[in-house]
């Protein structure tokens, strides 16, 4: 008789045990991307998952001296018919809310410009090396600086390229350090025209 309770016992208790683990057993959860993926399925096709539509789209922007590809989403602003700067041959800012980021850029008749040296804005950074990291990149066979300053809330990429006898800047500016993102990938459609 002993035998036979402490066997129901036991069995009661393995009971007990196996429901408690089977009930607590976590399951993953799905990653953005299977969760786009189970939804495409269900649907039939791939989901518009953002309040804008043309979010991931990506036009080109031609101008005289370079072109390159922005978010069709963005809002630009055009050249204005006084430049800021008599030096200035073509400026086209674009800007986006999400993520907040503002991105310039401009191409200067530059005067006594021959090394990146003689920049103001490229000496600037490298005389503060405590707020700017320098890389390189290159385009079309011209190796360039770019800086880096990650500090403060404010994260600022810039690209200045010298080229056909002109200055190219490429300048994104956030709180954001996802837009850097943004950045490589414009630079990485950039062509210089002239």
């Amino acid at each position: 008789m002993k035998k036979i309770l402490l066997f129901s016992f036991l069995c009661i208790i393995g009971v007990g045990i196996g429901i408690y683990l089977f009930g607590s057993a976590k399951q993953h959860p799905l990653t953005q991307t299977e969760k786009e993926a189970a939804i495409a399925k269900l649907l039939g096709h791939q989901p518009i998952l953002s309040n804008n539509p043309r979010h991931n789209i990506w036009i080109e922007h031609r101008g005289k001296y370079v072109s390159f590809a922005y978010p069709q989403a963005a809002t630009v602003y055009r050249d204005t018919v006084n430049p800021p700067d008599k030096n200035s041959l073509e400026s086209f800012v674009f800007q986006q809310e999400s993520p907040r980021y503002f991105f310039v850029t401009e191409v200067l008749d530059p005067t006594n410009v021959e090394t990146y040296n003689d920049i103001p804005s490229v000496l600037l950074r490298r005389n503060n090396k405590n707020q700017y990291t320098e890389t390189s990149m290159a385009l079309q066979n011209v190796t360039f600086p770019v800086f880096t300053k990650t500090q403060q809330n404010v994260v600022e990429k810039t690209a200045f390229i010298l080229a056909n006898g002109k200055e190219y800047t490429f300048s994104i500016t956030s709180a954001n350090p996802d837009v850097i993102s943004i950045f490589d990938r414009v630079m990485a459609s950039v062509k210089i025209l002239h």
